[in-house]
């Protein structure tokens, strides 16, 4: 017997699954595939849109799904990057194992903290700021990659390190206004053409 999939969502199915796909070429090969899909999930993941699937119906499956949707856009990601790169060293696989065990308690609070609420309302204030920000800054040093040199492995460590820390403090900020989210969009569009534009251009070799 097959199992069941709620239809309000299947949207979070559907970019879980180019994620991880996207995640999979990225070890393999490709890492600016997860590069610019980190980008695309990162809107996706601060949408309103993406957060009213969480109805009353499929309240617990959704929640769950969110928090495995998050971990891998913010956590596996951004691990097989690195790993793509050729940080493979023991001192690698000790900040990649740092970084993710703050994520998933960042994940375990936000799912504890989110399963006691009965109805879904519109949040006035932040509380996925340092998810949101990993969107951005990963694919921002990800550009860094195309200098033949150790800058792009030592920002790249220092930028874990300090997101790990930022994962463990639970910070609120109120919804920013659409001229932020503005400026915020230019920025992602900018970095995103660049990706693109070096990856054409044979700058990044993977």
């Amino acid at each position: 017997m097959l199992l069941k999939l709620k239809k309000e969502l299947l949207l979070k199915y559907l970019f879980l699954f180019v994620l991880l796909f996207a995640c999979t070429a990225g070890i393999c090969s490709a890492s600016y595939i997860v590069v610019i899909t980190i980008m695309i999930c990162g809107v996706v993941m601060t949408s309103s849109a993406f957060e009213t699937a969480l109805t009353e119906n499929a309240k617990y499956e959704g929640l769950i799904l969110d928090v495995i949707f998050r971990f891998s856009v913010c956590g596996v990601s951004v691990v097989a990057i690195g790993i793509n790169k050729g940080l493979t060293r023991w001192y690698s696989i000790l900040i990649y194992a740092i970084y993710m065990f703050s994520l998933s308690i960042r994940l375990i609070n936000h799912f504890a903290a989110a399963s006691k609420i009965d109805t879904p309302k519109k949040k006035k204030y932040m509380t996925d700021l340092q998810e949101a920000a990993v969107t951005l800054v990963i694919p921002a040093i990800y550009l860094l990659s195309a200098i033949p040199s150790r800058v792009f492995g030592i920002v790249y460590y220092i930028v874990l390190v300090l997101f790990a820390a930022a994962f463990l403090v639970n910070l609120r900020f109120r919804r920013f206004s659409k001229k932020v989210m503005l400026i915020f969009g230019i920025v992602e569009a900018l970095i995103l053409i660049a990706v693109l534009v070096f990856t054409l251009t044979g700058l990044f070799t993977v």
